[in-house]
């Protein structure tokens, strides 16, 4: 399984959409229905109770996700993986409650179960693959600067695409200039920066 480190060359088509796309609109559709499930307090039992919880854990999880990817905090990552859990927990609570009190129903939300696995399983390995890439605490914004120097354009998705202005060996030995390498990470880095743009580790 490949280990992505450098956000340069690692794929993050699906970040951009599962941030700027799915994200917000899980936000809005979990508050849209703990709104309505919160209407009427008095018809509220067991199974809505349920559902409230799910919604609003979910809508802080997806909110700190979609903050925290802004600066590729790793407590973002985090809040990924635990709303993926909270919802496989969800739906299987969902279907032994559905095959408990009419398991004719069971069917559906076995189908439910079933598509809420395959659709975070996939997710859960995209994001794996990619958990180098996210800092604890984030990236400060001296870096992310540095990034954008270096070589990155920051988009609204807060990853960072190649900019035409890339820094390669060859620029380097025609302007005279020595190559700088990452003591942590051993990766070139351009301009003797004072951090590694990669990893982050203070350089000076």
């Amino acid at each position: 399984m490949n280990q992505y480190t450098d956000i340069k060359t690692t794929p993050l088509k699906f970040h951009m959409f599962f941030w700027k796309i799915w994200i917000p609109v899980q936000i809005i559709l979990g508050g849209w229905n703990f709104g309505t499930l919160s209407a009427d307090m008095q018809a509220i039992d067991l199974y809505t109770a349920i559902d409230m919880v799910y919604y609003l854990l979910s809508g802080v999880l997806f909110a700190a996700a979609l903050g925290g990817f802004f600066r590729w905090k790793r407590s973002a990552l985090i809040s990924v993986f635990i709303q993926m859990a909270a919802n496989i927990l969800y739906v299987l609570i969902a279907f032994v409650l559905a095959y408990s009190q009419t398991p004719s129903t069971a069917n559906l939300a076995f189908g439910s179960v079933a598509g809420t696995f395959i659709r975070c399983i996939p997710v859960g390995i995209y994001y794996y693959k990619r958990r180098r890439l996210f800092v604890k605490g984030g990236y400060s914004r001296q870096q992310m600067q540095a990034m954008q120097n270096s070589g990155y354009s920051a988009s609204f998705s807060g990853s960072f695409a190649q900019n035409s202005r890339t820094y390669s060996s060859t620029q380097q030995e025609n302007s005279g200039e020595q190559p700088h390498f990452c003591h942590n990470c051993g990766r070139q880095l351009p301009n003797n920066p004072n951090f590694c743009i990669y990893c982050g580790t203070k350089l000076r």
